[in-house]
This record gives C-alpha cells, sequence and structure tokens, in this order.
C-alpha cells in the first residue's frame, strides 16, 4: 500500500496505510473474542454470618473459601485495533466491548 502513488499527498495517509495494514481483519469481534481470553481466579468465601450457622460437620467438610476459575475476555481494545479505528479515514469499523468483563462481556462488532 505505502507503494502507492497517492500515498505522500496527504499527511495522514502514511497513517492510515498503517492503521489497515496492523488493524484490517485483526479488529473482527470474533477474533478479538479468541485472542483476548484468558482465565480469571476468583476467591469465594462464605460469610461470615452462614459460616457460623452451618453445623460443625457442615464446616468440616466445607472450605470456607475456594478459587474459582472462569474464562474472561479481556475489555482493553488493543492498540492497533484503536488505531485502526479511530483514525480519521476509516468509518465504521472497529468493536465495541458489551457487558461486564467478569459476567461474560465480550466484544460485538458495530
Amino acid at each position: 500500500m505505502n507503494q502507492c502513488p497517492t500515498v505522500g499527498e496527504d499527511a495522514s495517509i502514511p497513517t492510515l496505510v498503517d492503521a489497515i495494514v496492523n488493524g484490517a481483519r485483526r479488529c473482527t469481534a470474533d477474533l478479538l473474542n479468541r485472542q483476548l481470553r484468558q482465565r480469571e481466579v476468583i476467591r469465594e468465601c462464605i460469610p461470615d454470618d452462614v459460616w457460623q450457622k452451618m453445623s460443625w460437620h457442615q464446616r468440616e467438610n466445607t472450605p470456607k473459601c475456594r478459587n474459582k476459575y472462569i474464562w474472561v475476555i479481556d475489555d482493553t481494545l488493543p492498540l492497533y485495533c484503536r488505531a485502526y479505528a479511530g483514525h480519521e479515514y476509516t468509518w465504521k469499523v472497529g468493536v465495541t466491548y458489551v457487558g461486564e468483563r467478569l459476567e461474560g462481556g465480550h466484544w460485538v462488532d458495530e
């Protein structure tokens, strides 16, 4: 794309070329949801008032706290996608994060 004769005519074109090269096809919701997926550890504990009401036998056989592993999709858009979607010459490209990160949040195409 940098070999196109009109690249040098507008100061914004070289940055547009970089944004397209680095962002096109890499900034789709489907791809971001796969690439930004990570395992997260959440510590869950039984509240003290509930713990105290449990019988000795229940407390003996139930851990007060445990680690729960969940999959989350990071809600931080990569820099190359921000450059691609935020360029002055791109229009209706990009993604939006919907939902809460720890509760099934994910990227959707705009």
